[in-house]
């Protein structure tokens, strides 16, 4: 709760109840086959999950560098799946628009150029290939 009303909220409502809606919505995908806890009937919002959905790149101040694409969803055993099919369309798109270029893909998803690293790692545990991907440059 601190973090939500610390937070600027320059959007609108829209914007809050999009951040709600994602918090409980990865809340509950993280839960699913976890054991119930103390509390079975309450689904915990990690402080990091929120902060990570508060932040916007680049610092506090409003995105700058927006762009669209878009996600065909189709359906999956798990919603876990639903999300990983999505993040690698995600993934894909931008490594399109960048050309490449792990540092500008990172600049983007963390507002760090210098996790051009953590960024291939995770491109490559979504079993997208590179190789593939430079032909369509």
């Amino acid at each position: 709760m601190r973090q939500l009303r610390a937070h600027v909220w320059s959007g609108n409502l829209r914007e809050f109840a999009m951040v709600v809606e994602n918090a409980a919505l990865f809340a509950l995908s993280e839960a699913i086959g976890v054991p119930a806890g103390d509390r079975p009937d309450v689904v915990t919002v990690r402080p990091k999950l929120l902060a990570d959905l508060l932040r916007r790149p680049g610092g506090d101040g409003p995105v700058d560098d927006g762009w669209a694409f878009e996600v065909a969803i189709s359906p999956q055993e798990t919603l876990n799946r639903v999300a990983v099919h999505c993040e690698r369309q995600y993934f894909e798109a931008l490594y399109l628009r960048e050309k490449g270029d792990f540092g500008r893909m990172a600049q983007v998803l963390l507002g760090d150029a210098e996790a051009g690293r953590k960024v291939q790692l995770r491109f490559n545990q979504l079993g997208l290939k590179v190789r593939e991907l430079k032909q369509r440059l």
